[in-house]
């Protein structure tokens, strides 16, 4: 109707039309924005690559990684957009211009006279947009502080610290992450059984996800502590789910690498079964 329309609408629809199923990683928190028509327009253009870009070269390109999408209003009133990817593979900058690129950083600058920045880091890509207050009907409260845009969030099912061993930083990161959406106060991150060992002594620990394999051992004598203490726990390997065949891991919940944040929800579920 050539009206203003929510951005975070957009971001849900421009999600769930690519991702299906997936569009739960994409998560936004912050302050809605109402958009007139034209900054609408634009910005869905800029958002479409965006999600695109990742789905095909970033974090969004296998199942570990996600995007957080910060939404603020700044003191004199514009909406500032700060796009993050984390946990996916390591992203190498383009090497041309290309069509996408073009519009992703100057569709804003150009038609509304806002501000557009991308930055390829290995880690994921960041950027951060700004379209002005004459672009910008209103701002309305998220009802939730995180929304994911597949729907609704999911659900907390978790809570305390959650000790993580294991010995890949982007699996680690990105395991911390899910922890953290399904509701971990803390999470503590080690990489080897003497950083996990020294956590348990050290710290209350709720739950923990162990790495099968690390780099030169397995994960069973932090499993061991576990158990006598009577703090429950999942594992997760790469090496299939049907039998990891370490006694210690006998009977608990195994999680297939890489594993999203619906798969640590449904472990934890058949955990608290058991």
């Amino acid at each position: 109707d050539w009206d203003g329309a929510s951005l975070v609408e957009l971001l849900r629809t421009e999600a769930t039309a690519f991702l299906q199923d997936g569009a739960a990683r994409i998560r936004v928190e912050g302050a809605d924005a109402v958009l007139k028509p034209q900054a609408f327009s634009t910005v869905a253009l800029v958002m479409h690559e965006m999600i695109t870009n990742a789905a095909k070269y970033g974090a969004l390109r296998d199942r570990n990684g996600g995007v957080d999408i910060r939404l603020e209003e700044t003191v004199e009133g514009a909406l500032r957009i700060d796009w993050r990817e984390w946990g996916g593979p390591p992203v190498r900058p383009p090497t041309r211009e290309g069509f996408g690129s073009t519009i992703v950083e100057r569709s804003i600058p150009y038609e509304l006279a806002g501000e557009a920045e991308v930055e390829h880091k290995i880690s994921g890509v960041r950027a951060r947009f700004r379209i002005p207050p004459s672009q910008i009907l209103e701002f309305a409260d998220l009802p939730e502080a995180r929304r994911a845009c597949g729907g609704e969030a999911v659900p907390s099912s978790i809570k305390g610290t959650v000790l993580v061993v294991e010995d890949m930083l982007l699996l680690a990161m990105g395991a911390e992450r899910y922890l953290k959406i399904l509701g971990a106060d803390e999470v503590v991150v080690a990489s080897s059984c003497q950083e996990a060992l020294a956590a348990v002594k050290e710290r209350s620990i709720d739950l923990a996800l162990l790495d099968v394999h690390l780099d030169q051992e397995t994960s069973a004598p932090v499993a061991r502590v576990l158990i006598e203490a009577g703090i429950p726990f999942l594992v997760a390997t790469g090496y299939g789910t049907a039998d990891v065949g370490i006694e210690e891991f006998d009977g608990v919940p195994v999680i297939s690498k890489p594993f999203g944040v619906e798969d640590i929800a449904e472990s934890v579920s058949r955990l608290s079964l058991r």
